[in-house]
């Protein structure tokens, strides 16, 4: 009876974008589960910014080049402002109070933990979910901007949706460790009333108002 050799061989260890790919389906059916109570500020809430702030308000100021620094409208004036806050508002929603769920309500990392998967896939994979929500809504808020005009160029058009991509991972980034590291929900009244809403209202497309 001929002797059995054992293999030497060990199965390869799955790739970081493999197990991030694991995770897609998770993150498809939270979407789909969730999206319906986002649909009004990630949707309706640009078209009412567009109709209040750039045509309605924008209809009693003087349209002129010199008076708005290069701008044909009003609207195309202050358009990459309101755009960057409502992405900073947008990545601020999906990483405080969803971060705090999984790691203390809802325990969600914890089972994810328990499986191949090590932190930075699971990282990877919150924030590349991130990234769709604030790209999304985003693209949404530019097609409605480009119904008006604002964009004169479809490479401006794809340099500014490049920007919002980096305006979302800087905040989300940064209110994701601050998440994780909190207690208790009660700090993030701090993170709006110190830095959501000044960024806002100081900002340059709400001090024009």
């Amino acid at each position: 009876m001929a002797a059995i050799t054992p293999s030497t061989t060990r199965p390869t260890s799955p790739s970081r974008l493999e197990l991030v790919l694991r995770q897609a389906e998770y993150w498809k059916t939270v979407y789909l589960r969730t999206w319906k109570g986002s649909a009004v500020s990630s949707f309706v809430t640009p078209l009412l910014y567009v109709a209040a702030m750039g045509l309605l308000l924008g209809g009693f100021i003087d349209s002129g080049d010199a008076q708005l620094e290069g701008a044909s409208t009003y609207l195309a004036y202050i358009a990459p402002g309101l755009l960057a806050a409502h992405v900073m508002q947008t990545a601020v929603g999906e990483v405080l109070w969803p971060v705090m769920g999984m790691i203390k309500w809802n325990k969600t990392y914890i089972g994810m933990i328990a499986t191949p998967l090590g932190i930075a896939d699971i990282v990877a994979a919150h924030f590349a979910f991130v990234l769709f929500r604030v790209g999304t809504t985003a693209a949404v808020f530019m097609v409605v901007l480009g119904f008006f005009g604002v964009y004169t160029s479809l490479a401006g058009a794809a340099a500014a949706f490049g920007v919002q991509l980096l305006i979302g991972l800087a905040f989300g980034s940064l209110l994701y460790a601050y998440s994780a590291g909190l207690k208790s929900e009660a700090g993030f009244a701090l993170v709006y009333r110190l830095g959501v809403v000044p960024l806002f209202l100081f900002s340059g497309a709400a001090f024009s108002f």
